[in-house]
């Protein structure tokens, strides 16, 4: 009776342990993907910054960057 009752218990803390450790991955990547969205929108509007006279509105840095590219 008391094998089984360890054996219960160690199987359930490892299916525990093993969703805690997908729930962390997954909080992980969602933030990593959240940074590569960030930087895509950063970029886009860069972009439309750059295009035809928005150039005159942009704010000074972004003219800047405008002109390196």
């Amino acid at each position: 009776m008391n094998t089984i009752l360890f054996a219960f218990f160690s199987h359930f803390l490892l299916i525990l342990f093993g969703v805690c450790s997908i729930s962390l991955n997954k909080i992980s990547f969602d933030e990593e993907i959240k940074e590569y969205l960030n930087h895509f929108l950063i970029l886009r509007n860069l972009q439309n910054y750059c295009e035809g006279k928005n150039i005159l509105l942009a704010p000074n840095l972004v003219r800047e960057l405008c002109l390196c590219i």
